[in-house]
């Protein structure tokens, strides 16, 4: 089971987290930073790494990019790594990757342009 916690921060702890943290979320660059084997980074870095297999000029979603494996991925984890994911290929942090658009399941489609 899922813990929720609440942190009070200075605006100067805010700041530097905030800057540490990147295009992740200080939620995420915590967990990262203390739990390095989490399941969020495991994943997210065996997206990158599948995506660098795929051809050019290819559609994927993280879910077919992953196919039997999503399933099997909680919930909480697989709509983090999706904000993630959207975020940093819209930030340009993913440079190989461009946003297409959403289906009719509201799945994100991406295609991989190098």
């Amino acid at each position: 089971m899922s813990k929720n916690i609440q942190l009070t921060l200075t605006d100067f702890q805010y700041e530097t987290l905030l800057k540490k943290a990147g295009s992740f979320s200080i939620q995420q660059y915590l967990i990262k930073k203390e739990f390095p084997n989490h399941e969020f980074s495991h994943w997210f870095n065996e997206i990158t790494g599948l995506i660098e297999k795929l051809p050019p000029d290819t559609n994927f979603s993280l879910k077919t990019l992953l196919s039997v494996n999503w399933e099997t991925i909680p919930k909480g984890v697989r709509l983090s790594i999706g904000k993630q994911f959207l975020k940093e290929v819209n930030e340009g942090s993913i440079r190989a990757v461009k946003y297409v658009k959403k289906d009719s399941a509201n799945t994100t489609i991406y295609k991989k342009t190098l």
